[in-house]
């Protein structure tokens, strides 16, 4: 009778703990008395899975170190031709436009690439005093291009953008590298007559003659240049003047005051002193003394010079040439 008991009793807690496991695994809850089933791998299986994610990191990998090259270098994918080519025309629009580029009626500034370029065309350095006579400028109160003397319509030529694509075009440097030993270079007639036309405007027709230039080189060297003029032809050779050979007795000194734009060219403003050994003066003729101690500085002065209206017109191609040169009458 107790072993009968004893075997229900043990049914029972069996068939309790049976369902309590079943209530437990509905609730994700497990026993430390319950075995996890053993999982056994078929060998060639592992192996093929190592190698699949050893390819999988290969990939991810390359990948990887791909994007961050793209980073880096983000124009590598690109053609780097067309990409500097765009890079160049962008630039060269935006150059043309900043030329192109209206400046209006009234008074520029100073540091405006037009008013730098034209002014520099007047200013004079200390070499050429020694060739030129610069006073030759301020002789009248007024004077045309046509009124200058030769020398100086020649240096207006030399200081032209066309004239010194001329030069390179007949390679002038290496010419006069070779110690111009070689004959006279023959100037393209219809070629020099446009650079003279383009420096000098329309109307100035240089006479047959000879004609000195100080000529600069790509290497800042420089040497005196003789152009001979014998009706329709032209020729350029070297000259043998030492540009230094004299003393200087006079010179001017010059400071851009201001810029105008009128409705046909450009009006450049400088004040300009004279100078020899007793004083500094206003005007080329040494009458009107400014100062003659020795210790003055430019700064002292330069501002009680005289004014002077230097007058470019416009060409239909954009070129400015110099046409005027007139004193300035101001209130004393």
């Amino acid at each position: 009778m107790n072993d009968e008991k004893k075997n229900i009793r043990e049914e029972v807690e069996e068939e309790n703990n049976d369902l309590n496991k079943r209530i437990n695994r509905l609730y994700g809850i497990t026993t430390e008395e319950e075995e996890k089933p053993e999982v056994v791998y078929n060998p060639e299986e592992v192996q093929s899975i190592r190698k699949k994610l050893m390819i999988l990191l290969i990939i991810i990998c390359v990948f990887g170190i791909f994007f961050i090259y793209i980073l880096i270098n983000p124009l590598h994918l690109g053609s780097k031709k067309v990409v500097n080519n765009d890079t160049s025309q962008e630039e060269n629009n935006t150059e043309e436009d900043n030329s192109q580029e209206e400046i209006p009626i009234g008074e520029v500034d100073i540091s405006n690439d037009l008013v730098v370029k034209l002014n520099s065309i007047l200013s004079f350095s200390l070499i050429d005093f020694y060739n030129i006579d610069t006073f030759g400028l301020y002789n009248n109160d007024v004077s045309s291009i046509n009124d200058l003397p030769n020398d100086l319509k020649i240096y207006f030529v030399g200081k032209d953008d066309s004239f010194k694509e001329l030069m390179d075009e007949i390679d002038l440097d290496n010419y006069i590298a070779s110690g111009c030993n070689s004959a006279k270079i023959k100037l393209n007639k219809d070629k020099w007559e446009k650079v003279v036309t383009t420096s000098l405007g329309p109307n100035v027709v240089l006479a047959d003659g000879s004609y000195k230039l100080l000529y600069f080189t790509k290497n800042y060297e420089y040497k005196n240049l003789t152009i001979d003029k014998a009706s329709d032809s032209y020729t350029l050779s070297c000259s043998d003047i030492n540009s230094n050979s004299q003393d200087l007795t006079k010179y001017l000194q010059q400071k851009l005051e201001k810029a105008e734009k009128t409705e046909t060219g450009i009006d450049i403003y400088q004040r300009v002193v004279f100078i020899r050994k007793d004083g500094v003066y206003k005007d080329p003729n040494f009458k009107e003394l400014i100062t003659n101690d020795i210790n003055t500085t430019y700064n002292d002065y330069i501002n009680s010079g005289t004014l002077y209206k230097y007058t470019f017109t416009a060409l239909e191609e954009g070129n400015y040439y110099l046409t005027n040169i007139a004193k300035v009458k101001e209130d004393v």
